[in-house]
């Protein structure tokens, strides 16, 4: 009777165990969650930041800029400059896209007026 006993004490201090370690991986996966969770936020909050000190960074160089008596603005052959490397890159993408425009009106004339295609039957894999 006293083996029996033992046994249903020490099953007993089993499942109190089992029921603590369960516990204990629950708290774990919840911190795993929270962890990643503030990651997350914390790389958030360090890509906003960089964002605002770029912006802080602008603001103090037009600042200074609109103060400097001496500034001139940008000279107008650098914006006359970057106004025609636009518009050079507009038309060269504008005849790109005429030209796939043409090559896809091409293929589907060739596709809707060609023999069908014929079927090749699919191979088994193995």
């Amino acid at each position: 009777m006293s083996r029996e006993l033992a046994l249903s004490k020490e099953l007993e201090n089993l499942k109190k165990l089992n029921a603590s370690v369960d516990s204990l991986l629950a708290s774990v996966q919840k911190v795993n969650t929270d962890v990643t969770a503030s990651k997350k936020a914390t790389d958030n909050s360090a890509a906003l930041l960089e964002d605002w000190v770029q912006i802080l960074n602008q603001t103090r160089f037009v600042s200074e800029s609109l103060r400097n008596p001496e500034w001139k603005g940008t000279p107008e052959a650098e914006t006359d400059d970057a106004t025609d490397a636009s518009l050079s890159r507009e038309r060269q993408i504008e005849a790109e896209l005429s030209a796939m425009e043409a090559e896809n009106d091409r293929l589907a004339t060739t596709l809707h007026s060609g023999p069908s295609p014929k079927r090749t039957p699919k191979r088994a894999r193995h």
